[in-house]
């Protein structure tokens, strides 16, 4: 309900975010949620996105060419990521959909802005699933799971279905 009525005054007040071209919704959370498997939890969040690519480009309301520019793919494995990230304490810079070069935190950062609740509600849902999937499953389940298990409320899985669908007259 906090977040309805900030979204409102934000409108009422003008701001746009998800009506500009460059506007981002990014959520950063802390390295320190993964304890001790921090490296072995962020490489399965680099996974998770390169398996679920296309899937994510649908939620995140960005096309290719946005996605390109500010959110793009990892263009190296997880291993040589991590190791120019601790060689120099940053990586190639932060315009990757999973961000890597913040000290404390890591941050997902592919999805468009947004002032409307149901979609920023529903992106913070996938996002929480991501993070706690990365966390708690191994890479054999992670290997086995469909996109569907991380969407994990009704409003997740009705906004990715109603994505999926505007998606199919985009192309």
């Amino acid at each position: 309900e906090d977040y309805k009525e900030l979204f409102e005054w934000l409108k009422d007040e003008g701001y746009r975010s998800h009506d500009t071209k460059t506007c981002g919704l990014h959520f950063h959370f802390s390295r320190a949620f993964f304890g001790d498997n921090e490296n072995s939890a962020v490489t399965k969040l680099l996974y998770l996105t390169e398996r679920f690519w296309d899937e994510l480009s649908i939620f995140s309301r960005r096309d290719y060419q946005s996605l390109a520019r500010y959110a793009k793919k990892n263009d190296c494995s997880p291993t040589d990521m991590f190791r120019a990230w601790n060689k120099t304490q940053e990586h190639d810079g932060h315009y990757y959909a999973v961000n890597i070069t913040n000290e404390n935190t890591v941050e997902l950062r592919m999805f468009r802005g947004t002032l409307n609740i149901n979609t920023f509600m529903a992106t913070l849902d996938l996002v929480n699933a991501m993070v706690h999937a990365a966390k708690e499953k191994t890479p054999l389940e992670l290997q086995k799971m469909p996109f569907t298990d991380l969407l994990t409320t009704d409003d997740a899985k009705a906004y990715y279905a109603s994505r999926e669908a505007a998606s199919k007259f985009e192309d």
